[in-house]
């Protein structure tokens, strides 16, 4: 089985474009609910939440692959689960690198989490990739926030999510930014909106693609994941209680509480 893990429901759009993509293969998704959003957490302690999530769901359902569908998550901890487990471990990181081969104007933006947009990695990134390039990495909290509590609003009634990027992005965007890059996996649902609100002259990119490619690879190449039976739904297991925000996820998904002992918030 392949899952697919953030700390809410960022991880959703990964998996069901790999599932997509795949549907003969078996997937599931884990929302750590209970200790949403990742960016609060040292990394230590994240660190080994991660390798005890994996490991529980592990013992349940053998894994082939897990996909840490979550820009905090994967800078912080990536490294600690390949040392833990022997199957394939995918990380997802801003896409620096395609922004810098996109930029005209040189100026790009990375649209993440407080964590993420200030950690040591990102900033290696930027060193690798975009060194000629003038990058500002915007910490987003109230962003993340509105885009897990509206992940289930309907196409063309994000509302919400539209005046949290008005107030929040657009004054802190420089006047000549031509790349945006969305480093958080809960905006990518949002992606179309962005762009929207940003104009033609803005171009948005993801890791959504690359991501998926990359687990499609690993999928194949390894020949071990496990056929998916029927027409069964994904499982997307959760820690903490479901909000009213997803409720447009039960149809979708079979809901399945993880309790995990010690470690609350």
């Amino acid at each position: 089985m392949v899952l697919f893990l953030d700390s809410g429901v960022g991880g959703l759009v990964y998996h069901d474009a790999f599932r997509d993509l795949r549907p003969d293969v078996e997937t599931a998704c884990l929302a750590d609910s209970k200790w949403f959003p990742y960016g609060r957490r040292n990394p230590g302690e994240l660190q080994e939440r991660l390798c005890v999530l994996v490991e529980r769901i592990h013992r349940q359902r053998p894994l082939s692959a897990v996909v840490v569908a979550c820009n905090t998550a994967s800078v912080v901890a990536l490294q600690a689960l390949r040392a833990r487990f022997s199957f394939p471990v995918v990380g997802v990181v801003p896409a620096v690198k395609p922004a810098a081969a996109l930029t005209g104007s040189g100026a790009i933006a990375i649209l993440a989490t407080v964590r993420t947009a200030g950690d040591p990695y990102t900033a290696e990134l930027t060193r690798q990739f975009a060194r000629l390039c003038r990058v500002t990495a915007l910490g987003l909290p109230e962003l993340v926030h509105a885009t897990e509590a509206h992940f289930c609003d309907t196409d063309g009634n994000h509302d919400a999510v539209r005046r949290v990027f008005r107030e929040e992005v657009l004054p802190a965007l420089p006047e000549d930014v031509d790349v945006v890059v969305l480093a958080c996996t809960h905006f990518v649902r949002y992606r179309g909106l962005f762009q929207e609100i940003l104009g033609s002259a803005v171009q948005v990119v993801d890791s959504l693609e690359g991501v998926t490619s990359r687990v499609d690879s690993l999928v194949r190449e390894d020949g071990t994941a496990i056929p998916r039976s029927g027409e069964e739904l994904p499982t997307l297991y959760h820690t903490g209680e479901i909000s009213p925000g997803y409720r447009c996820l039960a149809g979708h998904y079979r809901l399945h509480r993880l309790d995990v002992p010690g470690g609350d918030p």
